[in-house]
């Protein structure tokens, strides 16, 4: 479950977390700005289009928003929701343990420790199937196997096809992986996801998001 994250009052946080307090603005004057962005698979969409209609509204109001940090972040993470929350995750820390408030240096730290920790890791068949079999309600050890219910037999057939697609592995290998099937098996169940994904629009999106999910990871 993705969390949502908030900035008010010079803080970031977890928006669960945060309270505003009956003294604040938008309760005794009425009035306040606020703006969400929408994120799918880890990505962040049209973040600059928020943030400048946030800035805009807000100045309308005669609102003075603190951006200086803000900013920052935003332009160095705005395309992965996941590193955006480590980041917040850290700067709650420090200021908690250190009594740090944030600061584009604090921010430059705690960005650089997020992508260390966030090296990719290497994509495996075993990392594929699990992810197929995840989506799809199957085990993996159902994928692999000689089961041929509709379920089980389209699951194997999307676990091929990304194989292929991701690891570029050749028909043999692949065949390997998956108990031993011959090579007009694997191009078989590669055609047969090619052919789906043309022609049905939900199929398609299923398997782009699972790559997704895979290659975000």
């Amino acid at each position: 479950h993705m969390k949502t994250l908030g900035y008010y009052n010079g803080k970031y946080g977890e928006l669960e977390e945060m309270s505003v307090p009956m003294l604040d603005r938008a309760c005794y004057c009425g009035d306040g700005v606020y703006d969400a962005t929408y994120s799918r698979n880890h990505k962040i969409y049209n973040l600059d289009a928020h943030i400048d209609r946030f800035y805009n509204s807000a100045a309308l109001l005669d609102i003075h928003v603190p951006d200086e940090v803000c900013e920052y972040i935003a332009n160095k993470l705005k395309t992965n929701i996941r590193q955006l929350e480590g980041v917040v995750k850290k700067l709650k820390a420090y200021k908690l343990l250190a009594g740090t408030p944030p600061s584009v240096l604090i921010a430059q730290n705690a960005i650089r420790e997020v992508l260390n920790d966030q090296q990719p890791v290497p994509v495996t068949v075993e990392r594929i199937i699990a992810e197929v079999g995840r989506t799809c309600g199957v085990s993996p050890q159902d994928i692999r196997s000689n089961k041929r219910s509709a379920t089980i037999s389209s699951a194997r057939q999307v676990s091929i096809y990304i194989v292929r697609e991701i690891t570029q592995m050749s028909m043999a290998a692949i065949g390997e992986e998956f108990g031993g099937r011959d090579h007009s098996t694997i191009v078989y169940a590669i055609q047969q996801v090619e052919k789906n994904m043309k022609v049905d629009f939900r199929y398609r999106e299923m398997v782009e998001d699972i790559v997704k999910n895979i290659q975000n990871t």
